[in-house]
């Protein structure tokens, strides 16, 4: 069982999921499945606009 510790809240998760953008291990609560991204990567590269499975379906504001 992969366990891991939220980088956002702390919280102790059985299913941890990593940003795709900066590798962070974040909880179910904090990872957008739309984006892939956790809350930081997402405000970082101001995401607007998102589709699930392919990233190159992106609209980033810049």
């Amino acid at each position: 069982m992969i366990t891991g510790l939220c980088s956002i809240c702390g919280k102790a998760t059985k299913t941890p999921h990593s940003c795709l953008s900066c590798g962070a291990i974040v909880c179910a609560d904090h990872y957008d499945f739309t984006s892939g991204f956790c809350p930081r990567c997402r405000h970082r590269l101001k995401i607007v606009e998102s589709r699930p499975a392919s990233q190159s379906n992106l609209k980033i504001r810049r």
